[in-house]
């Protein structure tokens, strides 16, 4: 298969992701709550409240409903928020996606640049101390809760020892514990990834003719070695994004970080669909584009991987 058809068919791929996912936004936001029971006063008449759900369509049959979303997404229209004197949804959401951006942004950073030279070393000293060290870090990372390790982090540093803030996005130090709980988990993942990929790698026939060579064991390591070993690393990353994005959604909540995971929550709240609609609809593809990028970079770290073979 030729490369752009290829690209092709994973962005099709890619939109039938986020249509299913748009519906069941859908169906399942109606499932919430009455937005009208949030607009207006505790002592709203029922003529009141009638109006309001008149005004905002919700009279109409679900089906019906569902035909002018599907027609107003077609044409890029997420729709105007509930509340907030009818600010777009877009609007808002990508005044929130910066910090969301910044918060998972700094997560993988993290994560990467923590977890491969930890995996290398594990894996050129096995059973010694760092490898022994690198198998608890991964073990942790992946058996505590992202939102429990943020409470804890919250406790001692913030709270106890008054390193950093307890939460909001001011300045830099509000972002290295959320950042730390969020990337722990993708931490683990990787690091156990490279180890193993690295001790297999360490082993193949033409890493010890490069050694025959006579080539320094650096180069080997960086030049050949890693290169294969990074193929599963690529593939997880992208999952990890949907992860970390996911994820974002609750450690926001935890450190009140002001993102795109905060405002679907408290649009869940005050049932404003619209909102809630649009900011998954947004999450959804940034996920799916992530993981066609992924795909796609296979070729740019492996050539001799073809697009027939994914």
């Amino acid at each position: 298969m030729k490369f752009w058809n290829y690209l092709a068919v994973r962005l099709f791929q890619a939109f039938v992701v986020v249509f299913i996912v748009a519906t069941i936004v859908f169906f399942v936001s109606r499932l919430v709550g009455n937005p009208e029971t949030f607009l207006l006063p505790e002592d709203a008449t029922d003529a009141q409240m009638e109006t309001v759900r008149e005004n905002l369509g919700l009279n109409d049959t679900l089906l019906v409903q569902y035909g002018d979303f599907l027609w107003d997404l077609a044409q890029l229209d997420f729709g105007m928020s509930y509340r907030g004197a009818g600010t777009s949804t877009l609007t808002a959401i990508a005044e929130r996606s910066v910090n969301t951006l910044k918060l998972t942004g700094a997560a993988l950073l993290l994560a990467v640049s923590l977890s491969i030279p930890l995996g290398i070393a594990a894996a050129l000293h096995r059973g010694k101390t760092i490898d022994w060290l690198a198998r608890l870090v991964a073990v942790f990372g992946q058996a505590v809760p992202g939102f429990w390790l943020g409470l804890m982090v919250i406790f001692f540093f913030a709270v106890e020892l008054g390193w950093f803030p307890t939460g909001g996005a001011k300045g830099f130090k509000s972002l290295i514990l959320p950042a730390v709980s969020l990337g722990l988990l993708e931490m683990a993942a990787i690091t156990r990834l490279t180890r193993s990929g690295m001790i297999d790698v360490m082993g193949a026939d033409f890493i010890m003719t490069a050694r025959a060579k006579g080539l320094r064991e650096r180069s080997i390591i960086t030049r050949h070695a890693l290169r294969h070993a990074l193929l599963p690393v690529v593939t997880i990353l992208g999952l990890g994004v949907g992860r970390l994005i996911a994820g974002s959604v609750i450690i926001e909540v935890v450190f009140a970080w002001p993102g795109v995971g905060r405002l679907i929550i408290d649009s869940i709240v005050q049932s404003d669909y619209p909102m809630v609609q649009a900011a998954i609809i947004v999450l959804a593809a940034s996920i799916a584009l992530a993981n066609v990028l992924v795909d796609v970079s296979y070729r740019l770290i492996d050539p001799r991987i073809g697009t027939g073979a994914l």
